[in-house]
């Protein structure tokens, strides 16, 4: 009798609707193909295998879906017309163990109830899963600055501003994150289906210094690194004290220790007033025959003999001495204080062997091109690059590109020679029989001319050429591309240098930061191997490795400064302009002269 009043109840209970309260609700309740693993161990645990009514177990396992499974340990359930034989949390996971052969609902009590109608009679010793889902509501996160970065429950879900849906009845983190700026947390919770707005402004960990000196013009040493000329105004400055030096020729140096508070301007150095020392000077006039030689000292230019240099530092100088077909000159020459030394040089005239521009097409071996990714240099030109930095082996006559793009050659450049037999990628330009000037080998002859009239070819018939200095200007300030990123300073596989983003690059490829800044550091972004060879070359990306430079055999800056030749020479006959860039810049309209061993990176028209 107590047997069918229990049986009565639990039916009049069945019937009885429960108000859904909670924000679960069912995403998917499915049968799985496997049984009860040993009922025995159940009954072990339990003290019985069935329910009241000899009905042997089956079992639901219950899981989550767009919350946390820890969200089961706060569940409380009881059953309606069916009976709970067993439960509990195993791996995470909630499972019941329930009466077969009948049909009933489960109530959950989690922020409200909600209740589980079981839609079928469960079969003895089956397994099913039940899959639970929350409703949702949205959030909406705005920050400052606007390129600070956002994440929620650690996925990044925008830059500056982000809307995302999230589950009702969980805990929500976010997370705030940018350069020169202090990164902010917190949590929301949502008890219904709501729009929640969260307001961040970052505060930034960085001050700036404005600096002016009396005369102007005095160099400013940070730390002991130079950072501009006065006046001067420091920004984005890290926090803490630094030492601030101005240093100016014929006056003392001025050092101060200067302190950066968040997000102010220290004016303490705004008025500086340096001391007049005297430097011991001399004079130094320089005259050759011919005349109309190019005078260089310690790398500088000083234009052309007869020249009179009347305010040089007391001290010991070699000077070169260079001209359209005669032999290149040094002397060593000391300048005394307030003496006037002349040196006279003679000149020797030399047979000048002009290069000969190949008649047949040039094999470049290890060739590829980033054909996936066009290049702007003009509103009507576009160009493909070449996959590496130009080589060359003069030993065998043999030209081929770099196999890979942040692939240079160094130091080795300075065993430069018309027989060496190691390969070189620093090249000069213009003409002459110096062998420390690759000229002859370096497409470079007595002006600058593209490579494809050179006739130069991969074996797939293009024809390369280097770029001019209004097409370098176009590719790195000018050109509009779909993602709004023309390029970027990075470091990848290890190696320093700018990455340049064709056209069509979408930002979903790859996220970079400090983008179209010419003074980003190197470290802004640091690309693997694999993110370089997976998701950014396949989709067009140009990186152009800091080779360092050459200055007839001395090989300096690797791995710090980039150098690339234009097309574009000066009316002087013995510079021309090149892309150069290191930690603080990206400039394309440096300059260098003939002397000078810089890399070279081809194009070819984009098909």
């Amino acid at each position: 009798m107590k047997k069918v009043f229990l049986l009565v109840s639990l039916i009049i209970l069945g019937f009885s609707a429960v108000a859904q309260t909670s924000p679960l609700k069912m995403v998917n309740f499915h049968k799985l193909p496997n049984e009860i693993a040993d009922l025995k161990a159940l009954k072990d645990e339990a003290g019985r295998d069935c329910d009241s009514d000899s009905n042997k177990a089956a079992l639901i396992i219950v899981k989550t879906q767009g919350f946390s499974q820890k969200v089961l340990l706060d569940f409380n359930y009881y059953t309606r017309g069916i009976e709970m034989i067993h439960h509990k949390i195993e791996n995470g996971e909630l499972l019941w163990y329930l009466g077969s052969n009948s049909k009933g609902s489960i109530v959950i009590k989690y922020m409200g109830e909600y209740e589980f109608k079981i839609p079928h009679k469960l079969e003895a010793k089956a397994v099913y899963e039940l899959v639970l889902g929350m409703e949702t509501a949205t959030l909406v996160i705005r920050a400052i600055p606007s390129e600070a970065e956002i994440y929620i429950d650690n996925d990044k879900v925008g830059t500056g501003e982000a809307i995302s849906t999230v589950s009702i009845g969980v805990e929500h983190r976010y997370r705030i994150v940018c350069k020169d700026y202090y990164t902010k947390e917190g949590v929301v919770f949502f008890s219904q289906r709501e729009e929640k707005s969260v307001n961040v402004e970052l505060e930034p960990n960085f001050g700036y210094i404005t600096i002016k000196s009396e005369p102007a013009g005095a160099d400013v040493y940070v730390d002991d690194v130079k950072v501009g000329v006065t006046p001067y105004m420091m920004k984005k400055i890290k926090l803490g004290s630094r030492v601030v030096e101005l240093r100016k020729t014929g006056f003392e140096t001025y050092a101060d220790m200067v302190t950066v508070k968040s997000n102010e301007v220290n004016k303490q150095l705004e008025n500086v007033n340096l001391t007049a020392v005297r430097v011991p000077m001399g004079s130094l006039e320089l005259v050759s025959n011919p005349t109309g030689a190019v005078i260089t000292i310690n790398g500088r230019q000083y234009g052309q003999t007869p020249k009179t240099l009347p305010d040089l530092e007391v001290g010991t100088y070699t000077v070169y001495f260079s001209k359209e077909g005669y032999q290149n000159l040094s002397q060593i020459v000391t300048v005394k204080d307030g003496k006037k030394e002349t040196l006279n040089v003679i000149l020797t005239k030399t047979t000048v062997q002009q290069p000969q521009v190949p008649t047949t097409p040039v094999n470049i071996t290890n060739t590829t091109v980033s054909a996936n990714g066009a290049f702007s240099v003009s509103s009507t030109k576009k160009v493909n690059f070449a996959k590496g930095n130009l080589q060359y082996q003069a030993s065998t006559n043999t030209w081929r590109f770099a196999e890979h793009q942040w692939d240079m050659i160094g130091d080795a450049n300075k065993n430069i020679s018309s027989d060496y037999s190691g390969w070189i990628d620093l090249f000069g330009w213009g003409t002459g029989n110096d062998p420390t000037m690759i000229v002859v080998h370096g497409g470079f002859y007595s002006q600058f001319s593209d490579w494809g009239n050179n006739n130069i070819s991969n074996g797939e018939g293009k024809n390369w050429f280097t770029l001019t200095l209004e097409e370098w200007k176009y590719v790195c300030d000018r050109r509009s591309t779909t993602s709004g990123i023309r390029y970027a300073k990075a470091i990848v596989h290890g190696v320093n240098g700018v990455i340049l983003l064709p056209d069509n690059w979408s930002r979903s490829n790859y996220s970079l930061y400090e983008i179209n800044k010419y003074n980003a550091s190197f470290s802004s972004n640091r690309i693997s191997l694999a993110d370089w060879t997976n998701r950014l070359e396949p989709n067009g990306a140009v990186f152009l490795p800091a080779a360092g430079g050459r200055f007839k055999s001395d090989v300096n800056n690797v791995g710090t400064y980039g150098f690339y030749w234009s097309a574009t020479h000066k009316d002087d006959g013995f510079n021309a302009y090149k892309l150069w860039f290191d930690e603080r810049y990206v400039v394309p309209s440096g300059c260098s002269g003939r002397n000078s061993g810089d890399s070279v990176r081809l194009v070819s028209l984009a098909e």
